[in-house]
């Protein structure tokens, strides 16, 4: 077991958009590369997950991948949202802390289940 505490070396953010449809929950279809484990592993934070317009009920879907196998992780409600000049536009965060400590070569992937836009990024350091 290590002793020694392990420090954030490096900020790792990075936002992607994403809008095709994909009701495929065992790693396979469109989907999104937002969070790539840095050399030396990386820890993510959370995930903000932002719509560019009108969202219907649907889910998130956040994948990670080892390079070779894709497992699902983790599931966030989309709520519908009909924006306009006084009602935003839906958001959502997942908290991932302690969760997510990602190996060198491991990413996070997310995908949607409706046809819809969405910005989605992720918050991490690498060690």
């Amino acid at each position: 077991m290590n002793t020694n505490q392990v420090y954030i070396q490096n900020l790792n953010t990075r936002a992607t958009t994403i809008f095709t449809a994909n009701n495929q929950l065992d790693g396979t279809g469109p989907m999104a590369q937002i969070f790539v484990a840095g050399p030396n592993g990386s820890r993510l934070d959370k995930i903000l997950v932002k719509a560019l317009a009108a969202t219907s009920d649907g889910l998130i879907n956040i994948f990670i991948s080892d390079g070779t196998n894709v497992r699902l992780a983790t599931q966030a409600k989309v709520d519908p949202v009909l924006p306009s000049l006084i009602a935003p536009t839906f958001e959502t965060v997942i908290s991932t802390a302690n969760i997510f400590t990602l190996p060198p070569g491991y990413s996070v992937l997310a995908s949607i289940t409706k046809n819809e836009y969405f910005t989605i990024t992720a918050f991490g350091g690498d060690f």
